[in-house]
């Protein structure tokens, strides 16, 4: 059966739920309390979590820095060895070259200095051989002049002996009155001389 609700009974339930809402309020404001602990207590976990890390990571950045500090320096005393190395190599070339430069110095100047005695050699020996060449063509030019004097005088006698006997020749035909004989004669004879003439003067 149904009950009604009266006065006393909506004030007990009213008290009752008030008790309630009192009691979850109180549930909630704990519970809010407890997580706003929790929360208060996580930030200051995070807090130091991030102060060991700011802590680790100045650390690394120092240790960093150190590290790159100490590559520096074995960079540049690397770098300081290879310009050693490299200047000690460049001296070493320079002193190779240099004696390797007074080395073929010397040999061009002792093979200048042969080359100059064999060119004056060779130049004696052949103003020698120009010399003979010289002398023995003077000689046959010499003997050569010899031989055309001595044709050319043999020419000129035989030439002065046909004159003669062409002389006698036309004396004689005078004798006898062969003019026509005497001028056919004295044109060959004419022909003849002058012939021979050419010819010697061609051959001396």
């Amino acid at each position: 059966m149904r009950q009604d609700w009266n006065d006393d009974r909506l004030d007990d339930l009213s008290d009752r739920m008030e008790t309630r809402f009192d009691k979850v309020e109180g549930e909630m404001k704990a519970s809010f309390e407890r997580v706003d602990g929790e929360i208060k207590e996580l930030r200051g976990e995070m807090h130091a979590g991030f102060g060991r890390v700011d802590g680790e990571i100045k650390e690394l950045r120092g240790e960093m820095h150190a590290g790159f500090g100490r590559v520096d320096g074995e960079m540049k005393a690397t770098a300081d060895d290879l310009r050693g190395e490299i200047k000690a190599t460049a001296d070493d070339l320079r002193g190779e070259i240099h004696v390797s430069t007074e080395s073929l110095r010397g040999e061009l100047q002792a093979t200048t200095t042969d080359l100059r005695g064999e060119i004056k050699t060779q130049g004696r020996e052949l103003r020698r051989e120009v010399a003979g060449v010289e002398a023995r063509l003077r000689t046959q030019a010499s003997e050569h002049y010899a031989r055309n004097r001595e044709q050319f005088a043999t020419l000129h006698a035989d030439n002065r002996e046909l004159n003669a006997t062409i002389l006698a020749l036309q004396q004689t035909m005078a004798r006898i009155g062969w003019a026509g004989v005497i001028t056919l004669i004295a044109a060959v004879a004419g022909v003849l001389i002058t012939a021979v003439t050419g010819a010697l003067i061609a051959y001396l």
